[in-house]
Parts: structure tokens; sequence; C-alpha cells
């Protein structure tokens, strides 16, 4: 399924999820893994964040999150939907 959409962008809109399943919708920095092509289904995206954060809190409890390429304020371009699965790493 590949991250086409995300060719060129600096930022992607990540939605997490509370415990009560609502979303919550922030813009965050990510740099995209240069081994593989963004349209090949091994393509990885990579995004740093506190692990004190609100966004990696949500993901410890609910690593599935929503993203989609945005501008620094978050503006979508394009539909949120692309669902992905939020890993921790270090």
């Amino acid at each position: 399924m590949g991250f086409a959409a995300f060719a060129g962008q600096k930022y992607l809109n990540l939605e997490t999820f509370k415990k009560s399943g609502d979303g919550v919708k922030t813009p965050v920095w990510f740099a995209a893994d240069a081994a593989n092509d963004l349209a090949s289904d091994t393509a990885r995206l990579y995004a740093y964040s506190m692990g004190n954060s609100g966004k990696e809190k949500r993901i410890r409890n609910n690593a599935h999150v929503r993203i989609a390429p945005c501008d620094m304020s978050g503006k979508l371009f394009g539909r949120l939907g692309r669902r992905a699965r939020g890993n921790r790493h270090g």
C-alpha cells in the first residue's frame, strides 16, 4: 500500500486515540526510510516524540493510528484515513 502521498512532504497529521475512543490529531515532522521507495509496501515513515508526551501515552494504550500528509499547522493534504500501527522504538 505504500506512502506515495507523503513524497515531498515534511509533516504528517497523526491521529491517536484516547481510551474513550476519541481521536486527537497532531501535526508532526517525519522522515522516510531512504532505503525503500515510498510507493512500495516496504516503505516506512518515522516520527520522534518525547516518551512523556500525550501522543506517546495514547500510542502505548492504543497502537492504531491514522495518518495523512499535512502542513505544519495540521491542514490536511488529502484525507486522514491511512490506518497504521504506531510502534515505539528505543
